[in-house]
C-alpha cells in the first residue's frame, strides 16, 4: 500500500490496540500528512489522427495560397518601385549631364538667310540670340528664286499674287 492509502487505511479502520498504543507511544513517530495532488500541464508529444491531418492540411493550403498572393504582391510592388527607380535615376543622370557639361540641347526657331555673307551662301540665324549657329552653300533648291503665289477661291480659281494682280489662271492664259 502506498503511504496515502496506509494513512487512509489507518485512519478509517476500527481501533485497536496497537494502533492506539503507537499514537500515544512517543517512541513511535506519526503517521506522515495525507498530500494532496496538483495539477500540473506538460508539453507532451501528440500523434495526429487522420482528421486532424486533414484538417491540418487544409490549414497548409490556406497558407500556401496566401503566400504566394503575397509573394505575387511583393514582386509587383518591386517592379512598380524598380520603374520608378529607373525613372528617378534617368532624371539623376540628366542633371548631372546638364550640370557638367553646362549646356543642354533644345529644338530652338532658327531663319536661314540666302547669300549672306555672299552670294550662294547661307546662314542659320538664332531667332532668340541673333547668333550666327551655321554657314553654309546654298543648296540647288535654295539656290532657285520662289515665286510668292497663292490660290485665292474666292476669285474661282485664279492664280493671284500677294498684291492682289492676276498672274496666272483663267485671265492670264485666257479660257
Amino acid at each position: 500500500m502506498t503511504r496515502l492509502a496506509q494513512a487512509l487505511h489507518i485512519g478509517l479502520s476500527e481501533p485497536n490496540q496497537n494502533h492506539m498504543s503507537n499514537k500515544t507511544d512517543p517512541k513511535t513517530p506519526a503517521a506522515p500528512a495525507a498530500k494532496k495532488n496538483k495539477a500540473t500541464e506538460r508539453t507532451l508529444r501528440h500523434t495526429f489522427d487522420v482528421p486532424e491531418k486533414i484538417e491540418l492540411g487544409g490549414k497548409l493550403a490556406s497558407i500556401l495560397s496566401e503566400m504566394a498572393q503575397i509573394d505575387a504582391d511583393l514582386d509587383r510592388i518591386k517592379s512598380e518601385f524598380k520603374g520608378k527607380t529607373a525613372a528617378a535615376e534617368a532624371q539623376l543622370n540628366s542633371v548631372r549631364d546638364k550640370i557638367n557639361s553646362g549646356y543642354e540641347l533644345r529644338l530652338t526657331k532658327c531663319e536661314v538667310v540666302l547669300d549672306k555673307p555672299k552670294a550662294g551662301m547661307a546662314q542659320v540665324i538664332r531667332l532668340d540670340t541673333g547668333d550666327v549657329v551655321e554657314e553654309r552653300e546654298m543648296t540647288e533648291q535654295e539656290k532657285q528664286a520662289e515665286l510668292d503665289i497663292e490660290l485665292n477661291p474666292t476669285e474661282g480659281g485664279k492664280v493671284l499674287e500677294k498684291d492682289g494682280k492676276i498672274t496666272g489662271g483663267k485671265a492670264a492664259g485666257g479660257k
